[in-house]
């Protein structure tokens, strides 16, 4: 069996800084928002050159803030890749806001 998210297989030095992130999480009872989220937001920014980052929670709330900030809304369409048609006709957000979804199948 393949792990998903093998821990053991990672290099050790990044399991130390993991342990590290999650001890600092623990110690300061922030487990939403707070420090480590706002330092992983800046240095994520800085890796992909862009001025801001915004942590979610999933990635159901990255679709709808990405749609949002494009002011995606009833009546239009989104074209989604082959991966995503599932999410795209489930997902609460798109759903709720009864956005038509054209799933484009790539073969």
């Amino acid at each position: 069996m393949i792990l998903m998210n093998d821990f053991k297989a990672e290099p050790p030095e990044l399991r130390e800084a993991m342990r590290g992130a999650v001890g600092r999480v623990l110690e300061s009872g922030w487990y939403v928002l707070g420090t480590e989220v706002r330092d992983f937001e800046r240095q994520w920014a800085d890796v992909c050159g862009v001025a801001h980052g915004v942590g979610v929670g999933n990635g159901m709330d990255a679709i709808e803030i990405a749609l949002r900030a494009l002011d995606i809304g009833p009546g239009d369409e989104v074209i989604t890749t082959p991966p995503l048609p599932a999410c795209s006709r489930y997902c609460a957000p798109v759903r709720y806001q009864c956005w038509q979804i054209l799933t484009w199948l790539l073969r």
